[in-house]
């Protein structure tokens, strides 16, 4: 699918839709997105541009190098396997699942308030 990118957006990062269906990057320590859809972009584009963004299904970039397991959300869109934790987030996002090094199959689970 693709969506109007809000701010300048690099590629591989998670976003989330404003009212006015443009996407911004999501991140763990802003409670506003702790229920909001989580997309990853497959691509980059400038404020304005159209970005191509997955929903849901796999998706392949040759440079990263994950441990097969659980993907989350943290700062700025970017993607971790540290589950966030407190004081510095405020939620937990797994946002999909490591396939294989180089692969991850978005798919957004429910968000764990992290107790204060």
């Amino acid at each position: 699918m693709q969506a109007t990118a809000a701010v300048d957006l690099s590629g591989h990062r998670v976003v989330t839709p404003l009212p006015d269906g443009s996407v911004r990057y999501a991140a763990s320590n802003r409670m506003l997105d702790r229920w909001a859809p989580l997309w990853l972009t497959a691509g980059a584009a400038s404020a304005g541009g159209l970005v191509e963004v997955v929903t849901r299904g796999p998706i392949d970039e040759p440079s990263w190098s994950w441990t097969v397991g659980p993907v989350y959300l943290s700062e700025e869109g970017r993607l971790t396997q540290a589950a966030p934790s407190r004081p510095r987030f405020m939620f937990v996002a797994q946002v999909g699942t490591a396939t294989s090094p180089t692969s991850v199959f978005v798919d957004r689970f429910q968000s764990v308030v992290l107790a204060p």
